[in-house]
């Protein structure tokens, strides 16, 4: 599309869609088929030339822009955009779909849905980012006429359009903040001293002083901007204090969410902050814009839906299953040595549970029965190894994986980097430790095991036809290997479930509610009752 097709559609844009769908063929024409940055910088200086030297098109140019802000809460895109209600993920990944799948309506009333229409190419934050200073502020005159009256938009000065246009979604962003530190399910959570600050209660009347402030000097200005960008440092720190409390007390995904939510919007007011009181204030508006880009780019990716997604479940459970796991890995002799005994002990367990596998195998239950009375054989064994405190070596890196995880979020300096090598090394003689007590215990006990059975009812625990079959299915070359790895699949998804289940038990507080439970008091007595707590 050339120049003069783009002002061709500008004289016939008189509906809200037809406004809508030029304002992205704008943009679609700067940004060109290839997006390289210095074209479009040069395109765009021809289009604010052109339009700057017509009057006539300057004065439709700017009809156009008054339309849409009429039409529009401008503001809310920069106080909301990526802030939306958090849906079901099934919910949210079907929008997302739709998203990518059907094209955009230019019929809304809703800004955020325009702006998402005119930058729908990822590539746009790249060119608004490289924007000149200069280059920003031309484009006030053509979207801003001073002289239209009171009521209308001016130029971008201290008391113009934009800045009154960033006030309001600063006012806006603000509310949500101090509305956040009040929610129960936070506040409840944070720390004594947290609370203590008061930030919430201050962000309102900071952000009220700042708006007496603009008029005056830029003095008294920046030094109010200040204080209210210190309380909103405050109000993020007091949300940090909150994954303390889900540290010790179990991990709820809303309020996760909710703390993230909060970290977002803190970091939006300090963009916004950027563009009031700036000394380059074109510099910090082309941020803020590029910024939203990115986060429309976030906001229709399925991949980052996915990745929040797995960032909550890895939040509800491994923080649980990484201080389980953390006892399974030995660093000094005592602990190696109480690792190796502990493994005997699993693998002379493991032993009794492949005997009664093979009691079951021999008993010609339905398919049914049998699979569920082999599943009570090891649920019943694994319960044992863990009530007895043993150790079983396939168990370990399901439990231990989730520990080195948690080790890994600190290794921003060379000693932590070395403290984690140690930590790997700690783990495999671990886990060698683990294994080698199962394998010296399992063969022993095996054949203890036959020997009793042969001297009490004269037969060996398997037919010899028995013992040549279980061989050949477990040749190293055949689909054993397979079955091993989905055995290791199965082993992590239980410890996936077992931190899940932990995290409930411990997010609704269980063990006092049984503890201090009347009825189980009166019937077991109080020591029981908080001891089956």
């Amino acid at each position: 599309m050339s120049m003069d097709e783009l002002f061709e559609q500008l004289a016939k844009a008189h509906e809200p869609p037809l406004r809508h769908l030029w304002l992205r063929s704008v943009v679609d024409w700067l940004r060109g088929s290839d997006a390289h940055v210095p074209q479009v910088l040069a395109r765009l200086d021809q289009l604010v030339q052109r339009v700057q030297g017509d009057p006539a098109l300057l004065e439709q140019v700017q009809g156009l822009w008054r339309a849409v802000e009429q039409d529009l809460d401008l503001a809310s895109v920069l106080a909301e955009f990526g802030f939306a209600a958090r849906g079901m993920f099934l919910a949210e990944l079907g929008h997302r779909l739709m998203a990518k799948w059907l094209p955009a309506s230019p019929v809304t009333r809703d800004a955020a849905d325009l702006f998402a229409l005119v930058f729908h190419d990822p590539r746009d934050a790249t060119w608004i980012q490289a924007l000149a200073p200069a280059q920003v502020q031309a484009l006030g005159p053509l979207l801003n006429r001073p002289d239209a009256g009171p009521e209308a938009p001016v130029q971008t000065d201290d008391t113009g359009a934009w800045p009154r246009m960033v006030l309001r979604a600063l006012a806006h962003c603000v509310g949500q903040i101090s509305a956040c530190g009040f929610r129960s399910d936070l506040r409840q959570r944070m720390s004594q001293q947290a609370r203590a600050t008061g930030c919430f209660d201050r962000i309102p009347m900071q952000l009220q002083a700042v708006i007496e402030a603009l008029p005056t000097n830029r003095a008294q200005l920046a030094e109010r901007v200040e204080d209210l960008r210190f309380s909103l440092v405050e109000a993020q720190w007091a949300g940090v204090t909150v994954y303390e409390h889900l540290d010790e007390h179990g991990v709820s995904v809303e309020v996760v969410y909710q703390l993230r939510q909060l970290r977002r919007r803190v970091e939006r007011a300090h963009l916004l902050l950027d563009v009031l009181a700036s000394e380059q204030p074109a510099r910090a508006s082309v941020r803020l814009v590029a910024q939203l880009v990115r986060l429309d780019t976030e906001r229709r990716s399925i991949r980052s839906l996915i990745a929040d997604s797995t960032q909550m479940t890895a939040a509800r459970v491994a923080e649980r299953s990484a201080e389980t796991g953390d006892h399974y890995i030995t660093r000094d002799w005592p602990a190696y040595r109480h690792m190796l005994v502990s493994a005997l002990g699993g693998g002379a367990m493991v032993g009794l549970t492949t005997w009664a596998k093979f009691l079951l195998a021999g008993a010609s239950l339905s398919l049914f029965w049998s699979g569920w009375w082999a599943g009570v054989n090891y649920a019943m064994s694994f319960v044992l190894i863990q009530m007895l405190h043993l150790t079983l070596a396939t168990k370990q890196p399901a439990l231990t994986a989730p520990a080195m995880v948690a080790r890994l979020r600190v290794l921003d300096h060379p000693a932590s980097v070395f403290r984690f090598v140690d930590e790997v090394a700690h783990l495999i003689r671990s886990q060698m430790a683990a294994i080698a007590g199962n394998l010296t215990a399992v063969i022993p006990a095996v054949i203890l095991l036959n020997l009793s059975l042969v001297l009490i009812g004269g037969q060996t625990m398997l037919s010899q036809d028995k013992a040549r079959y279980v061989l050949d299915a477990s040749q190293l070359l055949g689909p054993s290997v397979l079955f091993a790895a989905l055995t290791g699949v199965l082993l992590f998804a239980s410890s996936i479930v077992a931190g899940w289940a932990e995290n409930w038990f411990v997010l609704n507080r269980l063990d006092s509610a049984l503890a201090y439970h009347q009825g189980l008091r009166s019937c077991l007595g109080v020591e029981r009752a908080a001891r089956l707590g």
